[in-house]
C-alpha cells in the first residue's frame, strides 16, 4: 500500500479530539515497527539475555501475579532490538 494512503489510513483512525502530538506519536510508533519487523525479517535481532548482559538491568516485575516486566524494561528491550540505546519514552 503507498505510504499516502497509510497515512491517510492512520489519520482517518485518530479520535476527533486529536493533537498533533497524537499523530506524530502514531506516525513514530509505526516507523518503529516497521523498522523493527525489516530488522528481525534481515537477521538483526537481539536477544533478550544479551539486552540483560548489555546493560545489566536487573528485572523487576509488576502485577499482582509477578509475570510481566515492567514498561521501561520493554521499551529498552524495543529499542536495542531496533537498534537504539534509548531507554525510555515520552508517553508511558
Amino acid at each position: 500500500m503507498p505510504i499516502k494512503r497509510q497515512a491517510l489510513d492512520l489519520v482517518e483512525q485518530l479520535p476527533e479530539n486529536a493533537s498533533w502530538d497524537d499523530l506524530m506519536y502514531e506516525v513514530y510508533v509505526r516507523q518503529k515497527i516497521e523498522a523493527g519487523l525489516a530488522a528481525a525479517n534481515e537477521g538483526r535481532i537481539v536477544s533478550h539475555d544479551e539486552v540483560k548482559r548489555r546493560f545489566a538491568v536487573q528485572l523487576r516485575w509488576s502485577g499482582p501475579n509477578r509475570r510481566s516486566p515492567t514498561w521501561p524494561l520493554f521499551v529498552t528491550t524495543l529499542d536495542v532490538t531496533l537498534g537504539s540505546t534509548r531507554t525510555g519514552s515520552s508517553r508511558g
